[in-house]
């Protein structure tokens, strides 16, 4: 196994124990530039002369703020409100967008759309005045745009002339994004006096992208270390040399492992054999409830 093959599992470990920790919002948070993107409505509606569909919002579609890159359920409830029973299936769609994706497990057999959004049938044979229900889980995108509405609509149509058609639309309202940043260093080695290239994997453990930042990533050197010049980019070491703060707008932090080479000079005097211990990884972030520490870090000293 590789080295960022084994970094990648302790993000993976990270992501998972972190996905416990509750929601929160921070004290001070920086304004979304994003635009909001919009479920698109269907083109022609009808008069739904022999179906009804209605979404119950308060229950289907809970009015709460429904944060980027995390799901909920919508509950889809067809009637048949004619004096037959259905002789053909009724075709649901779902209209939506991308990124979001949509699962029903269990559930009805989902087809994809090209423009976003999915569709199923509910097979013939409603009775008048029978419910038909299914529940359709929606994934927002983790890039979806924060702190919008995004209006979104649902059709029904009774065969495939579409004659009976029905419409129900529904608000998804986004919430601030929930950003977990994580950080580890991978193990360095060099000889007393030598400069290396101390690795670390930055990330976000989400679900939602980070949009505004910045994530702060604070590194305090191992003991008979210091951090060296030129700096990484974004990095800046104190008037000691020993604590090294990064600090990173959102682009970098939207689901991907960001390696950094952070060059730290070992001591001269430092003798080979030992292990020079004491390196920490603290991380920050406004839209993070929880600071993140991250293991502790040392370098071997080779002859």
């Amino acid at each position: 196994m590789t080295p960022l093959q084994s970094i990648r599992q302790i993000l993976l470990a990270a992501t998972l124990a972190l996905a416990a920790l509750p929601a929160a919002t921070a004290a001070a948070r920086p304004a979304d530039t994003a635009d909001p993107a919009h479920c698109t409505p269907p083109a022609h509606v009808g008069e739904g002369r022999a179906l009804d569909l209605a979404l119950d919002l308060a229950v289907d579609w809970p009015d709460v703020a429904v944060p980027p890159g995390t799901a909920q359920a919508l509950g889809v409830h067809v009637t048949n409100t004619g004096s037959l029973p259905t002789d053909r299936a009724t075709t649901v769609v779902v209209h939506g967008f991308q990124p979001n994706t949509y699962t029903a497990d269990p559930g009805p057999a989902l087809t994809p759309l090209p423009a976003g959004g999915v569709s199923f049938a509910i097979p013939a044979g409603v009775s008048p005045g029978e419910t038909v229900s299914r529940t359709v889980t929606v994934e927002l995108g983790a890039s979806v745009p924060p702190h919008a509405t995004e209006r979104c609509a649902v059709t029904a149509a009774d065969g495939p002339d579409g004659a009976d058609r029905a419409t129900a639309v529904y608000d998804v309202v986004t919430g601030a994004p929930v950003v977990h940043v994580v950080a580890t260093v991978l193990p360095a080695r060099g000889k007393p006096g030598e400069t290396v290239p101390l690795v670390a994997v930055l990330g976000n453990a989400g679900p939602s992208n980070e949009y505004t930042g910045p994530a702060v990533f604070t590194f305090r050197a191992p003991t008979r270390t210091h951090w060296a010049r030129p700096s990484a980019y974004r990095c800046t070491p104190d008037a000691s040399a020993t604590v090294l703060t990064c600090r990173y707008p959102g682009a970098p932090l939207t689901w991907r492992d960001e390696a950094e080479e952070l060059p730290l000079t070992i001591a001269p005097s430092a003798r080979p054999g030992t292990r020079l211990n004491g390196g920490t990884v603290t991380a920050t972030d406004p839209f993070d409830p929880v600071v993140f520490h991250g293991a502790g870090f040392g370098v071997d000293v080779t002859s």
